[in-house]
């Protein structure tokens, strides 16, 4: 207990020092009177504050051997009889005895100002006003405040002859209820009466009082030097109750010069984070630290003949409902399986038996077990088998951990259920039916293991699947795919981080008699840690690629070469026609659209429309993005890519958008001026679905495409050809699919 008085004064006598030091200069008087009151509650909580820290225990049981020794040596047969001395308890109560009559002395000294107070206001004539009661005494010099009593000298107040600045300044006390804090004090002060900090604190504390009184008043309008005038008037070294507020004090120097400073926000803010160091200080200084040994179990390895010999044929029986494990006879878990392999067998190959209970085994157990023992067994003989899409299999493990079916079903097909992965794919396609596809699990031929992928099914979008096996969400698209569909597995991530290339999956449910003529897929993605030759490679192998062949509802097919008609002509190559011209700048838009009175968004967070071209002049490479609903426009601007730009070298894009107000119909219009027909060919069209994606189903819709190049139409030359395509928001998927038709025809007469 006395440590922890002395903690307890040494954190108040430092933040008593810091408030002096710091804070008091400061006319930040609100702040200064809560930290006053703060530093009494911090420094009798930090040292009881305690920290624990959990440690790893030392145990040491060394080695049993049941057949060397009767007795444990950690269980004496008799125990030494300790005889204890008594402490000597006369200091002890001396020190209580004295505690104690302190206690009752500053009671009955606080018990007795509160009698004093209270007979004053009985004894004395009471005047009531809206809020406070002042109490009129003949013969009192000094007015002072006690709750909402203020008392006064009565001849005075009848005559007005009480200056109104005095008045406030007491009735500023009672408005503040400064009479709280005194009183929680003074409780102080009989509990630790031996403490002569807090007879310091105190008088901060009252003094802090007159800063904020006086504060109040000259709030009030009233003037400076006459204010000071007025408080040197009315000083004295009267002595006046412990449990009032009175405006007279020694320190009357000390208010004078507080009120002629001024602080700047900035110095208060400044001071006031100060605090944080030392507050952390002593919590490092005078807390507690207390080292707590971690709850486990201590293993005691007993010697035996038996165990010198690692058993060589390890058995590991499997209840899966509910799911328990025996190893060798002994229950074990999935967590402790591998360490407790260890221990039975070291870490030697051996032949690992698992006994199933006359029950198939579920795959996903095996792959748990498997995963848990990796690297510990040469091989693995199952008792009854492996159940996969409902059916059992017998499977033999491969070196990768993944296993083959060797057992199979005397059926036409679907005779195995192989891992998808590297070791099959290598670049080239896999061609499997539905019920393979959703049986199997993507592996490698490493032993890391899958953590996650991504699945795509032309059409859907697409699926992030954890773990290698096929969810629930895939598994539903894929049985909507149709026959040869083109399924890709994508951004396959292993548990060390990496990534591996992606993998295609051709749905088909018989293997085509024309392999060899079957059109190849487009060039996989390169890896994202190619070389810049390796990427230069790919983008050539791309070109050559969409020159013979382009993807039609997600298959390839080939370009066919096109008939020379009578009615087309070659005609010399023309002139390079000019470049359209360039979209509206971000800041002509901007300015376009605050004219519009727009709301404007800078990173999602609303701001002016001047704030908004602002931005733009000082930054021009922030996107921006816009869109307009019911006549209501909204520009959003962005340090990062927005997601509906559509950029290509080979075209440019305008977008737009319109209310007409006749007819009030929201019209969007999206136009495509192209220089590149073959890259025209590959326009992203998905991205149209995400521009769109804020319109309602009956906007309209015009998708307008220019070919900026001259080509000879039935023996006529044509400067440029431009088609549009309108139609509502929920016709933009068959709008998609004309703008496709009308490409290929432009196509096949250029």
């Amino acid at each position: 207990m006395g440590i922890l008085l002395l903690k307890s004064s040494a954190c108040l006598a430092i933040l008593m020092l810091f408030y002096k030091i710091v804070l008091e200069p400061l006319n930040h008087h609100h702040f200064k009177r809560f930290y006053l009151l703060a530093a009494l509650l911090l420094s009798a909580i930090i040292p009881f504050i305690t920290f624990i820290k959990y440690v790893e225990p030392t145990l040491d049981f060394g080695i049993y051997d049941p057949e060397s020794m009767t007795t444990p040596p950690y269980f004496p047969a008799e125990l030494p009889t300790i005889t204890e001395e008594q402490p000597n308890t006369f200091l002890p109560t001396l020190l209580w005895t004295i505690y104690t009559i302190g206690v009752i002395i500053f009671s009955t000294r606080f018990i007795l100002n509160l009698i004093k107070i209270s007979s004053k206001i009985k004894r004395h004539q009471k005047v009531k006003t809206s809020i406070f009661i002042n109490v009129l005494i003949e013969k009192l010099a000094i007015p002072h405040t006690f709750f909402n009593y203020i008392f006064l000298n009565k001849s005075a107040f009848e005559n007005n002859k009480i200056p109104k600045e005095v008045l406030l300044h007491e009735q500023a006390h009672a408005k503040q209820k400064h009479s709280l804090d005194i009183l929680f004090i003074e409780i102080l002060q009989v509990i630790f009466w031996f403490n002569p900090l807090l007879y310091f604190i105190k008088k901060d504390i009252k003094l802090n009082h007159e800063f904020l009184a006086d504060q109040q008043v000259l709030k009030s309008g009233f003037n400076l030097k006459n204010y000071q005038n007025l408080l040197l008037k009315f000083s004295s070294n009267q002595k006046e109750l412990a449990l009032v507020n009175a405006i007279n004090y020694s320190s009357i120097k000390k208010r004078l010069t507080i009120m002629n400073t001024q602080t700047t926000q900035r110095t208060k803010w400044l001071r006031s984070l100060l605090l944080l160091p030392v507050l952390a200080l002593l919590l490092f200084s005078f807390s507690q630290t207390k080292d707590v040994e971690k709850s486990v179990k201590p293993k005691i390895n007993v010697a035996s003949n038996a165990n010198k010999n690692l058993i060589k044929t390890p058995t590991l029986t499997i209840n899966q409902n509910p799911l328990s494990l025996k190893l060798n006879g002994k229950s074990t878990s999935l967590e402790n399986l591998r360490s407790d392999f260890i221990n039975l067998f070291g870490k030697k190959d051996v032949e690992l038996q698992i006994n199933s209970k006359g029950k198939s085994l579920d795959y996903s157990i095996l792959e748990k077990v498997t995963v848990e023992l990796q690297g510990l067994y040469k091989s693995i003989e199952l008792s009854h088998g492996i159940t996969i899409n409902d059916k059992t299999h017998k499977v033999s493990p491969n070196k990768d951990y993944s296993f083959n079916v060797i057992e199979k079903k005397k059926t036409t097909q679907d005779k195995q259920y192989p891992m998808l992965g590297m070791s099959v794919f290598k670049g080239n396609p896999i061609y499997a039916n539905k019920k393979l596809i959703q049986a199997s699990q993507v592996a490698v031929t490493t032993e890391k293991k899958v953590l996650n992928f991504k699945f795509k099914v032309p059409g859907k979008p697409t699926v992030k699947v954890e773990g290698n096996l096929l969810n629930e969400e895939a598994i539903k698209y894929l049985l909507d795919a149709k026959e040869d569909s083109t399924i890709q597995y994508f951004d396959i991530k292993l548990e060390d981080g990496s990534k591996v290339p992606s993998m295609i999956v051709i749905i088909r449910n018989q293997p085509s008699k024309n392999n060899k003529k079957t059109i190849p897929l487009p060039p996989p993605p390169v890896a994202h840690n190619a070389t810049k030759e390796q990427k230069e490679k790919y983008k050539k192998e791309r070109e050559e690629y969409y020159k013979k062949y382009k993807i039609i509802d997600g298959k390839p097919t080939k370009i066919p070469t096109p008939s020379k008609s009578k009615n087309l002509k070659e005609v010399p190559k023309p002139p390079k026609p000019p470049k359209p011209p360039k979209p509206k700048s971000p800041l002509d838009t901007v300015v376009e659209m605050a004219k519009k009175e727009a709301t404007f968004y800078y990173n999602d967070e609303k701001i002016t429309s001047d704030k908004a071209i602002k931005l733009l002049k000082e930054n021009k490479n922030l996107n921006i993005s816009s869109n307009t609903n019911n006549g209501v426009s909204n520009v959003h601007i962005s340090d990062s890519a927005i997601e509906t730009i559509i950029n290509h070298s080979a075209y440019d894009v305008n977008y737009s958008n319109q209310k007409n107000k006749k007819t009030k119909v929201h019209t969007s219009n999206l136009t495509v001026n192209a220089e590149n027909l073959e890259e025209l060919t590959k326009f992203d069209w998905d991205a149209l679905k995400t521009i769109f994606k804020t319109n309602s189903p009956e906007d309209i819709i015009e998708l307008s495409f220019n070919y900026n190049k001259k080509v000879m139409f039935n023996e006529n030359v044509v400067d440029n050809v431009n088609f549009t395509i309108k139609g509502k928001t929920n016709e933009l998927e068959s709008m998609i699919k004309k703008s496709k038709n009308m490409i290929s025809k432009l196509k096949e007469i250029h």
